[in-house]
């Protein structure tokens, strides 16, 4: 069992930070809590495999690109994002958005350079 005193978070970006969970999310299959802070954004960016996410606490905005109104994610909210996909990320509640991500493959970040 894993509780949250026992998350161990490393910063990402200013703002933004990862607790695992389960697996390696460096190697393979794994699922890792991320926590962003109010206001805090990751820029525009891909992964190479797809992965799934649920919003825990806060609300989160998730905008594609190319997209004009970015869909709002409140507690509750699952959402997919498919392998490549330019997409951003940013908490827009005044509280710490708390998410949990998971996927099959390991994870990457690629910055989309604008």
């Amino acid at each position: 069992m894993l509780t949250r005193r026992d998350l161990e978070w490393t910063q990402m970006i200013p703002g933004v930070a990862f607790a695992p969970a389960y697996g390696d999310w460096q190697s393979g299959r794994h699922g890792k809590f991320v926590r962003f802070e109010p206001g805090a954004s990751a820029p525009l960016h891909t992964h190479s495999s797809p992965y799934n996410g649920i919003v825990l606490e806060g609300r989160l905005s998730n905008p594609y690109a190319g997209k004009v109104e970015p869909a709002e994610m409140e507690a509750g909210t699952h959402w997919y994002v498919p392998a490549a996909a330019e997409h951003g990320n940013t908490c827009v509640s005044e509280q710490p958005c708390l998410l949990y991500t998971y996927g099959d493959a390991a994870w990457d970040i690629a910055v989309v350079e604008e």
